[in-house]
């Protein structure tokens, strides 16, 4: 159980953190892109949007793949968007790789840590196994999104996005150890 919810806490820090910190970085990206609101706010919602529906069939594929394998393929997707954000030189880039790629990744990384605390805790730690795994989600919003902002005004949007890639990687490698 302590596993279980050590796996959602740590892995809801980063999926958090990343989800909550388009509108934090919002301002940069006006500033990065020479973009109207309106279609910076585009990455945003596409964010939500496919993390969202991203969940729907995760449950299957779970089953049918299996959640340490899953978690991988979350993990790979997520890195490879933050790094696509690193790389991408238009909004319209910014869209699919934050947009698609983090959102599918976040949901497979949310749906994989969900699916950990079912099947590896009893029904009666279940409830305070999850608290535990979401209170991770605050714990990463208020501690990475003002890291991600601070950074991003030292540094080039760019460079901070990589960076953040390459922190989650490893981050990310650490917590699979969890569930292997």
């Amino acid at each position: 159980a302590v596993c279980a919810a050590s796996i959602g806490f740590l892995t809801m820090a980063v999926v958090s953190a990343t989800f909550l910190s388009c509108g934090v970085l919002f301002a940069e990206l006006l500033e990065w892109f020479n973009a109207s609101r309106a279609n910076t706010a585009i990455v945003g919602s596409v964010l939500e949007f496919t993390y969202n529906a991203g969940c729907l069939p995760m449950p299957y594929v779970i089953k049918r793949v299996g959640a340490q394998r899953m978690f991988a393929i979350g993990a790979f997707v997520f890195v490879g968007g933050l790094l696509g954000d690193g790389l991408a030189r238009s909004l319209e880039i910014w869209i699919v790789t934050h947009g698609i790629l983090c959102g599918l990744g976040m949901a497979i990384l949310f749906m994989c840590q969900l699916d950990s605390l079912y099947t590896r805790t009893p029904k009666r730690h279940r409830g305070i196994c999850i608290g535990i795994s979401f209170a991770g989600g605050g714990v990463g919003a208020a501690v990475l999104a003002p890291l991600l902002t601070a950074s991003a005004a030292a540094r080039e949007l760019p460079l901070t996005m990589i960076i953040f890639a390459v922190f989650v990687a490893a981050y990310l490698g650490c917590v699979f150890m969890l569930l292997v």
